[in-house]
């Protein structure tokens, strides 16, 4: 999303005037968590039902189940799988067959997230959370995985890996300095937090219109930081590294008002490879998808007992994205691993689409069938799911225009509720 300064001086005015805890009733307030799974995921362990085809290699002890409409691939070793398809089976949405043009780390991840090579675009959640940002104090809270917020920076802030948010708003982050010193008084405090914000807004005049921007857009962050530092010990905004331990702080994000969407990282926060099976694919990935699932089925339980902005439980707003950059192979290398793979799945957990269901499909040689985005059903003349199609349909979940956005796609309608 780019901004113009007026976009920005509207933003600033408007976030100063309205309450933080807006009332979730319509696709624009829904909440969203992603839940990133870096490294490339084998999708034929769980998603993509493709046992028994001399093409792809697969496991001995799999077999496909089927629950509702949904139809998985189940695995003794992988119970967690299993019994949350058995329970979310109608809140979920499976989509195979995505496209991404990259099988390198760095490029696929940047097309995945952003629709571009070069990441030189917000990605999807930066966009879902700007379009409302006027209504939460931190937009998008990064708890874990990577993100490219582009000129929407303002929107985002990370929790940090060893709590650095936490430190900073409480004053904890001053017991850390080499060199650690008390805060200063609060009538000090607050002098300075007013001269900050009214450098900042006399320099939002300068005729330099590029100086404006940026005073512009720091005003915003300084205010925004004045309201975190309001809020002092009053929301926990501490997590752990594992997914399991960073499930807390984003459920609190989004059932406090605080933030609109968060991204959360499995196995832990900072884990970018984890997933890169290159040799002993099969234990490997099967550990993951059983620990993967195991925490879903945690953050359906906390989603459904925490009370959303409007009453209501959070799980009835929320929508749960759980993807990775890339696929694997098909076939098995000398490694017994599998190599990167520009095709894979992604799942939605929650509302915002049409549940119990999978959309789109693989071959034999697990390349992605192409679908009619106006039904969501497999179409010899329809279109192959590329990032941007997702994108675009990630976009109209939240309420947000695609073509605003610079997106020349069209979502999947048959997808979306």
């Amino acid at each position: 999303m780019k901004l113009t300064r007026r976009q920005l001086l509207a933003a600033m005015a408007a976030a100063a005037a309205v309450p933080r805890r807006a009332q979730a009733s319509s696709a624009s307030d829904r909440r969203f968590i992603f839940v990133y799974t870096m490294g490339g995921w084998d999708v034929t362990r769980v998603f993509a039902p493709l046992l028994g085809l001399a093409t792809v290699n697969t496991e001995a002890d799999a077999a496909l189940a089927t629950v509702g409409n949904l139809t998985y691939v189940d695995h003794p070793a992988r119970p967690s799988v299993r019994s949350f398809f058995e329970r979310h089976h109608d809140k979920v949405c499976v989509v195979n067959g995505v496209y991404c043009p990259s099988i390198s780390h760095s490029g696929a991840l940047k097309t995945t997230w952003t629709a571009r090579p070069d990441a030189s675009t917000a990605d999807w959640p930066t966009r879902i959370a700007a379009a409302q940002a006027e209504k939460f104090i931190v937009p998008y809270l990064v708890v874990g995985g990577p993100y490219f917020a582009g000129e929407s920076g303002v929107y985002v802030c990370r929790a940090g890996s060893a709590n650095q948010l936490s430190g900073l708003v409480t004053g904890e982050a001053l017991d850390d300095a080499d060199t650690p010193m008390p805060a200063p008084p609060p009538t000090t405090l607050s002098a300075i937090d007013a001269w900050l914000l009214s450098e900042g807004d006399r320099r939002s005049a300068d005729a330099d219109t590029a100086r404006a921007k940026v005073a512009t857009t720091y005003t915003i962050a300084q205010g925004r930081a004045g309201e975190l530092k309001a809020l002092g010990d009053s929301i926990d905004l501490t997590s752990g590294s594992a997914l399991s331990e960073q499930l807390d702080l984003g459920v609190r994000a989004l059932s406090s008002g605080l933030s609109r969407v968060v991204s959360l990282m499995h196995p832990r926060q900072n884990s970018l490879t984890a997933w890169d099976s290159h040799a002993i694919n099969d234990l490997t990935q099967t550990e993951l998808f059983e620990s993967l699932f195991s925490d879903l089925s945690s953050l359906m339980a906390k989603l459904a007992a925490a009370t959303g902005p409007d009453g209501g439980s959070l799980a009835d707003t929320t929508t749960v994205v759980v993807m990775s950059e890339m696929g694997r192979t098909p076939t098995l290398n000398a490694s017994a691993g599998k190599d990167h793979w520009p095709y894979t799945s992604v799942m939605y957990i929650g509302g915002g689409f049409t549940g119990d269901r999978v959309v789109g499909s693989f071959d034999d040689e697990q390349y992605g069938n192409p679908v009619d985005l106006t039904t969501g059903e497999d179409s010899a003349k329809g279109d192959l799911l590329s990032v941007d199609i997702m994108g675009a349909t990630l976009l109209r979940m939240g309420d947000v225009d695609p073509a605003a956005e610079g997106i020349d796609a069209s979502a999947v309608e048959g997808l979306l509720a």
